[in-house]
């Protein structure tokens, strides 16, 4: 190692006083100044081969020992080995470097103590340094403010060495620090060392005093991470200022080669001057979470994206690249998005690349994506939304980029390319023909269906209870149909009774009825019944002698009135019968009127119909992707949805409001629709196929911890149930009928399928619990129902996750997934369904 080129960090003025002793090896500082924080060496010569000290015994309270260590010299120099000794001064002004014993082969060699004096920082009013803040009256978590650096002297600036500059927010680990690309003129550029980096930063250069440094001037931008008041101190600048300069201040072609990147010489004489600035308080405030998106870009207005593809026509499964060009009012390293794959208008329709390149431009960044076309059947590139935070108003707003015009052709005779043909694609994609979306037209059988659907299910143990009822009012009449199906005797007397009862009181025709019945009971003819026929009949059935008496009087009368030439009017009486059957009529006849008129078409829910295909239809016409098609979709599916709640055709009306819902990207909306729709209609294959379409997009990917299996829904089963009751009922009035061993047996058989059904019902009823869907774009899940509570998941729940409701609290929901985790989210940003 050679002596002569050891660094050293810097020097001053020094006086040396060296005590002389015949004994005493002398001392040489290599260090010109001293200061009390940092090292300094010197160096003594031996003849022989030396040991060094102890550093703990050679150190004093003026003066510590750092490191000694002793090398072999050239042979030229006189000497044999060398002790270079580094130490630190431990107060100002004057102190002394110990003396220090070395052992060597033949004697104990001693240095020489040696007196030196150190120097102190001169604060210096000559140099001025400021920070100021252009930060804005609410500074909030991830918001980048702007400090600028301004530091004026009027110095040599060739004089300058060891620049120090070290504000401790850049070592702070919730700041971030940006310091952007300079797009100064190459004449104003000047290297600066701060906080550990090399900047470029203006300088501006006095004309009148050309070698003065001037005034230096460095924006930088902050980003807070965390809320809080944040303390800005430590801002202070310190520079060695050398007693004779040589050469130019930035006499390298580099930026960062000026004098300003040098340690002293420590030969040189040199002083230490400093300046601080005022110390700087901010406070940061928290960024709400309610309504914050997943989309959310981590920017704050204002800014603006502007969209550009590469080609405006690719073949189908071809790359498109697509630049988009962030611009605002923080530089580039601060500048972010989010992945591209969380844009619900490009699901099913692109593959994107999950990297994401970033290129710097003066007033931002240029983000290239690379997405891969999976579908012909576009005419546009779709607009890209991305969620801002505008400080101004404490809110969120929404972003957009214009749609872009794009001919996708396809490839092969192939329209379609399934996520599933690319290895590591997020989004698994069902297997459907394109053109399945259709909507279904309003059915009068539908509604029919879906009105007794209603009624069973509103009613259900009302129902369930008439067929037990029904069995025991039934059962008689039943009785007396069998006996009359084994007697011809009994049914003729039945048959009698029967024209009996319908003829009323105090007419001709009842009398002659009655003596019909009469006849039938006594197995003779009515036409040949006689008043003594009539006595001797009332006799043998035990009838009292009075009514004997006048009904054989009656049939008396009736016999000289039907003989005689003066025919007497007929007498009519107790018209109560009549009257009671005349109401009974009346309300049957009303009730058959009410189910007619409930069944006409409702021409308010007709006009909304027409009204939600019509808004379908234009979206269909309008570009895809565009906002008008956005908006036309979304028109048409809130009016399907207000069309389910009035009319019977509620099915078809939640299903094409799914189908809406789905191509304006809202999937958690078009599931609730379609689970709405399945709960009515659990067996439609499309609607089947457009439900798991559907949840087949779902960003959110969760192991399905429990079976999750397609079952009928318990609106259905209840109708079931109901309806194996009346079977039941009936099959055990046609046993009392027929009595036979068919019977029985189906009696028995619809008796177990009644039995499993009210098991399964009830099962179903204990274990029936709440479900929903995410419908809102993203959500921050939490480990408890407040904000302030932190997030159960690292990502944040996407539309389209499905979910079984466990509580609720305070506008807050605490939700299951189906792999058993729980959280809490807010109850605006999902959908209630029901368990299908």
């Amino acid at each position: 190692m050679r002596l002569n080129h050891l660094p050293f960090i810097s020097c001053i003025t020094v006086f040396v006083y060296q005590a002389c002793f015949a004994e005493s090896v002398p001392v040489t500082l290599k260090t010109q100044t001293f200061y009390d924080d940092r090292n300094a060496t010197a160096v003594a010569y031996f003849a022989e081969a030396v040991t060094a000290p102890d550093i703990d015994e050679g150190s004093t309270e003026d003066c510590r020992i750092i490191h000694i260590r002793v090398e072999k010299v050239s042979k030229d120099s006189g000497n044999d080995h060398a002790a270079i000794i580094q130490f630190r001064p431990m107060r100002l002004g004057a102190i002394e470097l110990p003396a220090l014993e070395f052992k060597g082969e033949t004697q104990s060699l001693t240095t020489a103590a040696t007196k030196l004096t150190v120097s102190e920082r001169v604060k210096s009013d000559r140099m001025q340094l400021k920070f100021t803040v252009d930060s804005p009256s609410d500074l909030y978590v991830g918001q980048a403010v702007r400090i600028d650096l301004e530091w004026r002297s009027d110095l040599p600036a060739s004089a300058l060495r060891s620049l120090r500059i070290n504000p401790n927010f850049f070592s702070h680990d919730a700041i971030q620090i940006v310091i952007p690309r300079s797009t100064e003129d190459e004449e104003l550029q000047m290297g600066l060392p701060i906080g550990g980096r090399r900047v470029i930063a203006r300088r501006q250069i006095n004309p009148e005093q050309p070698k003065e440094l001037g005034t230096v001037l460095l924006p930088i931008y902050v980003k807070f991470l965390e809320a809080g008041t944040y303390t800005l101190d430590d801002l202070s600048l310190e520079c060695s200022i050398v007693d004779q300069p040589s050469g130019n201040f930035d006499r390298y072609a580099a930026h960062f080669n000026n004098g300003l990147f040098e340690e002293v010489d420590t030969f040189e004489k040199y002083k230490r001057h400093h300046t601080t600035a005022k110390t700087i308080e901010i406070s940061v405030l928290e960024l709400p979470k309610e309504k914050q998106s997943a989309l959310f870009s981590g920017l704050f207005e204002p800014v603006h994206f502007e969209l550009r593809l590469s080609d405006d026509a690719v073949e189908l499964g071809q790359i498109l690249e697509v630049d988009i060009e962030v611009t605002s009012e923080f530089p580039h390293g601060m500048l972010d998005l989010p992945p591209l794959n969380l844009q619900p208008s490009l699901r099913a329709h692109f593959l994107v690349d999950s990297e994401m390149g970033r290129i710097w431009h003066e007033h931002g960044t240029h983000f290239k994506a690379r997405l891969r076309t999976l579908s012909s059947h576009l005419n546009a590139f779709p607009a890209l939304r991305f969620q801002v935070f505008d400080p101004q108003t404490g809110r969120y707003v929404w972003k957009e980029t214009d749609p872009k015009s794009l001919k996708i052709s396809s490839r092969d005779g192939i329209d379609y390319i399934a996520l599933s043909a690319f290895e590591g694609a997020q989004v698994p994609l069902v297997d459907f023909n394109e053109g399945i979306w259709y909507n279904h037209q309003k059915s009068s059988m539908n509604s029919l269906l879906y009105a007794i659907h209603s009624l069973l299910n509103d009613y259900f143990w009302l129902w369930l209870a008439t067929g037990p009822l029904a069995f025991f009012a039934l059962r008689p009449l039943v009785k007396e149909w069998r006996q009359q199906a084994l007697d011809p005797v009994y049914k003729k007397r039945a048959r009698a009774y029967a024209e009996f009862k319908k003829i009323p009181e105090g007419s001709e025709i009842k009398w002659r009825t009655f003596l019909n019945f009469l006849a039938a009971h006594f197995n003779a003819k009515g036409v040949a019944w006689t008043a003594s026929d009539t006595r001797a009949a009332l006799e043998e059935a035990n009838v009292d002698s009075k009514i004997i008496a006048r009904i054989q009087a009656i049939h008396i009368s009736k016999d000289k009135t039907l003989f005689s030439q003066n025919e007497e009017a007929a007498e009519i009486s107790d018209l109560n019968a009549t009257a009671r059957r005349v109401r009974v009529a009346f309300a049957k006849t009303t009730l058959i009127l009410m189910v007619v008129l409930s069944l006409l078409p409702n021409e308010s829910v007709a006009a909304s119909w027409s009204e939600a295909e019509s808004a379908f239809t234009s979206a269909l016409a309008t570009p895809v992707g565009t906002r008008q098609a956005s908006a036309f979709y979304t028109k048409s599916a809130l009016l399907f949805e207000a069309v389910a709640q009035t009319d019977n055709d509620a099915a078809s009306a939640y299903y094409n409001a799914g189908n809406a819902w789905f191509q304006a990207n809202r999937l958690g909306l078009s599931i609730a629709a379609y689970r709405n729709a399945a709960r009515i209609r659990p067996f439609d294959e499309a609607l089947l196929d457009n439900l798991a379409a559907a949840r087949a997009l779902a960003l959110n990917k969760v192991p399905e911890g429990r079976t999750s299996l397609q079952r009928t829904p318990s609106s259905w089963l209840r109708v079931v149930t109901i309806a194996l009751s009346f079977c039941l009922c009936g099959t055990m009035l046609l046993y009392v009928r027929y009595e036979s061993q068919r019977w029985r047996l189906i009696t028995y058989a619809c008796a177990i399928a009644l039995a499993l059904s009210v098991i399964i019902l009830g099962l179903r009823s204990r274990s029936s619990r709440t479900e929903g869907v995410i419908t809102t774009h993203s959500v921050e899940a939490r480990k408890g129902p407040a904000y302030v509570y932190a997030p159960a998941f690292g990502q944040a729940l996407h539309d389209g996750l499905e979910f079984t409701l466990i509580d609720e609290r305070d506008r807050w929901m605490q939700i299951e997934l189906t792999d058993g985790r729980r959280c809490w989210i807010p109850q605006s940003q999902a959908s209630l369904v029901p368990a299908l």
